[in-house]
């Protein structure tokens, strides 16, 4: 071979070194973007969840003109029990990634102290731990979601089966 095949041979594996890091660097990049917005979307839909149930509780707890029976019907009563399970719901979501980042942590570190290799069971371990952990908290998140639209739905049938009793009130 000569010289200048041997250049091109060069360049051409420099290209694919290079190549392969930016795919890396765009993988990384996009994983730190679903992880935060994995985040936002479950804090939104826990404090959407929770400002409904508060909301629905207090009737019940003031004198604010309703009558009390209505708020005792089956429908009213089921929409505060599914949002008070969506809450749950995003609470455990919420602790699944902590324990998800955690272990994710750890593994991360024997890598590390490894240079790198992984050749333990270990880091087997916790890397299949937290790809379940990953698939339940995905999993929980699209529950807290369908619970939050059915708890609205219930409300609405509430409310437009009730409108005519609910609007002589101030």
């Amino acid at each position: 071979m000569n010289e200048i095949e041997i250049a091109n041979r060069n360049d051409k594996q420099r290209w694919r070194e290079r190549d392969e890091q930016r795919r890396y660097e765009k993988r990384v990049r996009w994983q730190e973007i679903r992880v935060t917005q994995f985040g936002y979307v479950n804090y939104l839909i826990l404090t959407l969840a929770s400002g409904a149930l508060v909301t629905g509780i207090s009737p019940l707890t003031d004198d604010s003109g309703f009558d009390r029976a209505l708020l005792f019907s089956s429908i009213y009563q089921c929409a505060l029990f599914v949002l008070t399970f969506s809450v749950l719901v995003g609470i455990i979501c919420a602790y699944s990634r902590l324990c998800d980042f955690r272990d994710t942590a750890k593994t991360t570190k024997l890598l590390h102290e490894r240079g790198g290799h992984d050749t333990g069971k270990c880091i087997e371990k916790f890397r299949d731990k937290t790809d379940c952990l990953g698939e339940i908290s995905w999993a929980l998140l699209k529950w807290q979601i369908r619970l939050l639209c059915l708890a609205i739905i219930l409300c609405m049938i509430f409310f437009i089966l009730n409108l005519n009793k609910l609007s002589s009130y101030p």
